[in-house]
């Protein structure tokens, strides 16, 4: 009477386990879904790659995010200089030394438009990396062979995995 005790345990439990088999795994809490992941990209350089635990992007997103900003906030610094210098030079009537800073500004403005561009690139791939990585980050897949296929190796053989995470 014990063993049938136990074999009917286990076939009560049997049907909660497949049941949860196809409920697939349980949703991701409301600050962890993909979304809110990309958002901390947003408010913060490489939190989202961090949150997703993709070190290596992380730091370079946030490096790259920093220094090009700071750039961006030195060359907006160096384009009021410059501007008002041209003023100064067209008020005093300098011709020469106006159209100097005229072409000063105008390369300067180049570089900065070209860094807002390059600004707007890596903060759209850390937002679209950091949700891409979200919907996959409790994703694991290993490919195995199936053991009631024709033709599958036996329970005990040994395999090698190869892994890298960046």
């Amino acid at each position: 009477s014990a063993d049938s005790t136990a074999a009917g345990g286990e076939a009560a439990a049997a049907p909660d386990s497949a049941r949860a088999r196809r409920a697939g795994p349980a949703r991701p809490g409301r600050w962890a879904r993909p979304r809110w992941v990309m958002l901390r990209s947003l408010a913060v350089p490489g939190w989202g790659q961090a949150y997703n635990q993709a070190w290596f992007k992380a730091g370079a997103v946030a490096l790259v995010e920093v220094g090009v900003g700071a750039r961006l906030v030195d060359d907006r610094r160096q384009l009021d200089r410059l501007n008002r210098q041209v003023v100064d030079a067209r008020s005093i009537g300098d011709d020469a030394r106006e159209l100097d800073l005229v072409n000063t500004y105008n390369r300067r403005l180049d570089g900065y438009l070209g860094r807002q561009w390059l600004f707007g690139g890596v903060l759209a791939y850390a937002l679209l990396d950091a949700y891409v990585d979200a919907h996959f980050r409790n994703f694991d897949i290993e490919f195995r062979t199936d053991p009631a296929l024709p033709g599958a190796s036996a329970p005990g053989t040994q395999r090698l995995d190869l892994r890298w995470r960046f």
